[in-house]
């Protein structure tokens, strides 16, 4: 039996995720592939393990939903730079630690990001996680052990 644990930065424990992981394991093995309607179905009952999980309010459901929304919107909107005489896309916002009054986090855009230095530095944390995430998901797949030993070259260059 698999056992499921929560992602790092998850708002469920890894017991809840072992529960959680269950229930929709369950759903793939009775309709073949899992949907999020599917999740949300069984979810609905108030004896799933996933109700829980789920806002039923619907007031407060909603303005969760907008707030997604938003952040979707943000993460989706690209503009195009000319990098060594090429035209390439690039997300026009990135989400950042910045100053705020309530602190946490807040959208800037990349061209201001990457101009001030603390921002800039946010960035490429941020996409050497993402890296990492992505080298972690994909390690087994040895038609990429390049592209792995190449983010090893980088991390030594970047550590000195």
């Amino acid at each position: 039996m698999i056992k499921y644990k929560a992602k790092e930065g998850s708002m469920f424990t890894n017991k809840l995720a072992n529960i959680y992981g269950n229930c929709i394991a369950q759903i793939e093995k009775e309709k073949g592939t899992v949907k999020p309607k599917d999740v949300v179905e069984v979810a609905k009952k108030i004896d799933s393990p996933l109700h829980d999980y789920f806002d039923w309010n619907n007031a407060s459901a909603a303005d969760k939903y907008r707030l997604s929304q938003a952040r979707y919107l943000m993460n989706h909107l690209v503009i195009d730079i000319e990098v060594e005489g090429r035209i390439e896309e690039q997300n026009a916002f990135v989400s950042l630690a910045v100053e705020k009054e309530d602190g946490g986090k807040g959208y800037l855009s990349m061209d201001k990001a990457m101009s001030v230095s603390i921002y800039r530095e946010q960035v490429l944390d941020v996409a050497l996680r993402e890296y990492d995430y992505w080298e972690k998901k994909y390690n087994t797949l040895k038609e990429l052990a390049l592209l792995f030993k190449a983010r090893e070259a980088l991390k030594r260059k970047l550590s000195k």
